[in-house]
């Protein structure tokens, strides 16, 4: 498999990188679930240097802590482009260090924080970090040494705290940044191999009913065909993806919390799934193969149709590497028997990880300004995912961007190797993706077109979910313990009711999980969602969130 292929694998990598840190999930409030455009690149940060620039060079060194235990980084400002980059900007050389969130706890506790710390946004300890005052607000910070640091106005209100905010938070989706033209990604898609379909006569739109979905996976089953080796089976779908094609709501019509779990669209996903299991075009392992075992199928050839995003699992290039008439096209998505117009989750406009600054750092107007150097310009945020310009990559005549030859090759050649020496995707703190999704480099594959044609297609569906953001109770409460225990006995029913004897065991089941979900405590989390949904909405300054009430 040619890891890096193309830029596609390294933005595939990317978010699954993404997928790992997040655990692939997001839970809000009682709910359980499995994120033409312009190019031009805008910058924030055009003033000329000034003696008080020059005077930031002096070197220092700063230590920073990621709460994510995958993340390994060492710094190398002589070997590696972007460190370079930053530290001849900056003068500032830094020595992560990562571990998991206990590790953090017990650096709290100890009062040992390195200078910088990043967490995840609402994580226990970034709350309490900010609650104590044992970080820095960063407007203050902004207003005495960096004025020119312009963070957005929604990040800074959203993510605020007692009037101050403390945190840079990547992938958050500024709703004032934001332009006609574009359009939250989203990882809900229903796709199929185009190869299989044109040998079976099986067209885009049979995808847009029940019936005709089903109709088109019986063609596959029949037809028991065999690519590399591997019975081709004919679908791979999830629960969640589909009660969102179906239509479940998430807010009433006079403006009330909704937990879409509970409404008549996520029972007849269930019984859809359990038909389709009945059927035999939905293979048992279905139920118990992760996201990325799945990927590995679909890049063996054995998967022709899944319904969730191709851009979690970088597996998918080995199949075009296979048979270059073998990849993926959008297809649906299937509408349920109500016919609603489908809403699909956005990668979360709130963001992931927020990085605040130690109050007992010797440096906070170093720190400050290596933040506005991060995060200001537009167009660094493309530095620190592909390398620097002019080393890595320079803008085609389409404004987008375009590796250059010699540094492909080594991506190609040694993925690892070239990433070292060039420091793409490592600094991932401050991402914005805003301007990565307007400059991504043009597709070279006929493959990487259809994904890419995908992707725009199903982000027409993809909606703002700020107002739903917060309704997951803080971790260590007696809340977040009662959400636990419904994550998991749902987790436990899902498959029952996919795997029923029939419709009509789909729904006693369901109803009895409704039932026994009020014993484990669900009215009073229901509350908590509704609540922090009302005051989401309050903050927002929107009397609806739900798109068919706007």
């Amino acid at each position: 498999m040619k890891r890096a292929r193309t830029l596609w694998i390294l933005l595939l990598v990317l978010v699954m990188l993404v997928s790992v840190g997040t655990g692939c999930t997001k839970e809000t409030g009682t709910e359980v679930e499995e994120e033409a455009p312009k190019t031009e690149v805008e910058s924030n940060n055009e003033t000329e240097e000034t003696p008080e620039d020059q005077e930031v060079l002096e070197p220092i060194n700063i230590t920073w802590f990621i709460d994510c235990e995958w993340y390994h980084k060492t710094w190398n400002a002589t070997d590696c482009a972007v460190d370079k980059m930053i530290t001849d900007a900056t003068g500032i050389t830094i020595d992560f260090s990562s571990g998991k969130s206990e590790k953090l706890s017990a650096l709290i506790a100890s009062e040992e924080l390195s200078d910088v710390i990043t967490a995840g946004k609402n994580s226990p300890q970034a709350l309490l970090l900010q609650e104590e005052g044992m970080v820095h607000p960063l407007d203050e910070l902004i207003a005495q040494y960096a004025p020119d640091f312009n963070v957005p106005e929604s990040m800074q209100k959203w993510h605020g705290f007692n009037g101050h905010f403390y945190g840079i938070v990547n992938f958050f989706y500024a709703p004032e940044k934001l332009r006609d033209g574009d359009a939250l990604p989203t990882h809900t898609t229903m796709l199929a191999r185009q190869d299989l379909m044109k040998q079976l006569g099986i067209k885009p739109e049979d995808f847009n009913t029940k019936e005709g979905t089903l109709a088109a996976l019986k063609k596959v089953k029949d037809a028991n065909i065999e690519f590399n080796g591997f019975t081709v089976q004919p679908a791979y779908f999830r629960y969640d993806q589909l009660k969102q094609m179906f239509g479940a709501r998430r807010e009433d019509e006079s403006g009330n919390y909704v937990d879409r779990d509970h409404e008549p669209e996520a029972l007849e996903a269930l019984k859809y799934l359990n038909l389709l299991y009945r059927e035999g075009v939905l293979p048992e392992e279905n139920l118990t193969l992760n996201d990325q075992q799945i990927g590995q199928k679909i890049g063996q050839g054995s998967v022709f149709s899944f319904n969730y995003s191709v851009l979690q699992n970088n597996q998918v290039a080995p199949l075009f590497d296979l048979d270059e008439e073998a990849y993926f096209v959008e297809v649906g998505p299937v509408l349920g028997d109500a016919g609603k117009q489908p809403y699909f989750d956005p990668s979360p406009m709130a963001g992931w990880l927020t990085t605040m600054i130690n109050k007992d750092t010797q440096y906070p107007d170093r720190i400050i300004k290596l933040f506005e150097y991060c995060y200001n310009d537009d167009e660094r945020h493309l530095e620190l995912l592909y390398g620097p310009k002019g080393i890595c990559w320079d803008y085609d005549d389409q404004g987008l961007i375009k590796l250059y030859d010699d540094v492909k090759k080594e991506m190609d050649a040694d993925f690892e190797g070239a990433k070292l020496k060039y420091g793409q995707d490592t600094i991932i703190m401050f991402y914005d993706w805003i301007p990565v999704m307007r400059t991504l480099p043009a597709p070279t594959t006929i493959a990487e077109e259809a994904g890419r044609k995908a992707d725009y297609y199903f982000r027409a569906y993809s909606y703002p979910d700020l107002a739903f953001s917060k309704g997951t109770p803080p971790s260590g409460t007696d809340l977040a313990a009662v959400r636990t225990r419904i994550k998991e006995y749902r987790k436990k029913m899902y498959p029952k009711m996919i795997m029923a004897s029939s419709e009509e065991e789909v729904e006693r089941l369901f109803n009895e999980m409704i039932a026994h979900e009020k014993e484990l405590g669900y009215d009073e989390l229901f509350a908590y969602a509704s609540k922090m949904f009302k005051e989401s909405k309050e903050k927002l300054g929107i009397e609806f969130a739900w798109p068919a009430n706007q």
